[in-house]
């Protein structure tokens, strides 16, 4: 957590010091759901302000544009203030403000999420030249990120040039797809790729903060097939350093990410969750 911290106060000359994410959202283009393939009985609840049916996705990207966590699980109508509020994420963080504030870290975002101790929004209607100015400047300079990491993933993939033809699950699956192949190209350029499996995404306060219960719903309203595993419940990594070593990892819910941490392509060392802090047992699985 104090490396991401530190890369987004040297980017702002230490303005903001303690920022651990940009926070954002984007509305991935989809066909209209429908009630046979989707079990949809609203798909006006997919149409979004933008004039196309779609799916919220809310993320948090360091300075280097790594995807640090991800939830597609909103639909296109609503709010990227009310997505973030419907992710464990955030239910989590409102559980443990009071020791983000004491370690001085929060997320920034845009003017679309309500203000929190946790979340740090821009100033609205400020003046020129005045210190609210300035703070909204280095605040739009360090929140940029999340808007090129969206950038990135929409340009570099043709399939979201057109609305996604699928059904929601296989259209999430995709979504998620591409969101870790851009991590593997973040890392790639930081030269990290070969040795992804060793890299320091967060350490031991941050994976406190991520540990949550699983969470095994789809895209919010919508009927899911009782007997059926929903699509992206398959968690990915996060990779610590505990006690000199750094092959421990944290088994994350569908809702929680750390994307960049996904190692080779044959071995990826998985998790079994441990509800105890601290307890962990290692597996290795080969993909």
């Amino acid at each position: 957590m104090a490396e991401v911290a530190t890369q987004f106060s040297q980017l702002s000359c230490g303005i903001m010091n303690g920022c651990i994410g940009a926070l954002d959202g984007w509305v991935v283009k989809i066909k209209k759901p429908t009630r046979d393939k989707d079990n949809v009985y609203e798909p006006s609840s997919f149409y979004s302000r933008k004039g196309y049916f779609g799916l919220n996705v809310q993320c948090i990207v360091d300075k280097q544009k790594r995807v640090l966590f991800r939830t597609i699980k909103s639909r296109g109508a609503e709010h990227d203030s009310t997505a973030f509020k419907n992710s464990h994420l955030y239910q989590y963080l409102m559980k443990i403000c009071v020791w983000l504030c004491d370690k001085g870290y929060y997320f920034i975002g845009d003017s679309a999420y309500a203000i929190k101790s946790f979340l740090l929004t821009p100033y609205d209607n400020a003046f020129h030249g005045t210190p609210e100015d300035n703070y909204n400047y280095f605040h739009s300079s360090s929140r940029i990120s999340v808007e090129c990491a969206f950038g990135e993933v929409d340009l570099r993939w043709g399939i979201f040039w057109k609305p996604l033809k699928y059904s929601l699950k296989t259209n999430r699956k995709i979504i998620d797809a591409c969101l870790r192949l851009h991590n593997y190209i973040v890392d790639h350029r930081e030269g990290l790729a070969m040795d992804s499996i060793d890299k320091l995404v967060f350490d031991d306060e941050c994976r406190r903060v991520f540990a949550v219960e699983p969470d095994i719903e789809g895209v919010m309203g919508v009927l899911q097939e009782a007997d059926v595993p929903l699509p992206l419940t398959h968690s990915v990594l996060l990779l610590v350093r505990t006690g000199g070593t750094n092959t421990e990892m944290k088994l994350l819910d569908e809702d929680l990410f750390a994307l960049g941490a996904i190692g080779s392509a044959k071995e990826i060392g998985f998790i079994q969750h441990k509800k105890e802090i601290g307890f962990i047992q290692h597996k290795k699985v080969v993909m």
